[in-house]
């Protein structure tokens, strides 16, 4: 039985946690195509209803131009130029990686007909369209 006290550490505990880290040991016992959680996250996320903006990582200039717009750094510097000024400006560098397209299509290819790819990309693959379709729609609503 626990104590008064036990159940206050416990919710103070909830209360710092991540709600994502809360949320993960559910996402790996399920599948995500009938998780009825994921899929509401993925619907919120797809329609802007959770973060002020979503940005892609091999997309840095119309993520910068979004984040400017929404959520603006102080003294007018651009999301763009902070991240290429940091020490870690290798987080830009995955724009400038590309695969020859036929390289990339046989990844794809052999990835979707690989069935342990597949089950660990079950919830990551949704999630990662969702984002993109927050970055469009964001990015359609500033013109």
């Amino acid at each position: 039985m626990k104590s008064v006290d036990q159940d206050d550490d416990d919710d103070d505990y909830k209360s710092h946690v991540p709600t994502w880290l809360r949320l993960a040991p559910h996402f790996l016992q399920h599948d995500a195509s009938k998780d009825p959680i994921f899929l509401a996250l993925t619907q919120a996320l797809a329609s802007n209803q959770l973060f002020s903006a979503v940005g892609i990582l091999e997309r840095p200039q119309d993520t910068g131009r979004l984040f400017d717009a929404r959520i603006p750094l102080p003294h007018g510097k651009s999301w763009l130029a902070a991240l290429q000024n940091t020490h870690h400006n290798s987080i830009l560098s995955v724009s400038s990686v590309s695969l020859p397209l036929n390289n990339a299509n046989d990844l794809i290819q052999t990835a979707s007909n690989d069935s342990i790819i597949r089950s660990a990309l079950d919830y990551d693959v949704p999630l990662y369209e969702a984002a993109q379709l927050a970055l469009e729609r964001g990015l359609s609503a500033l013109t």
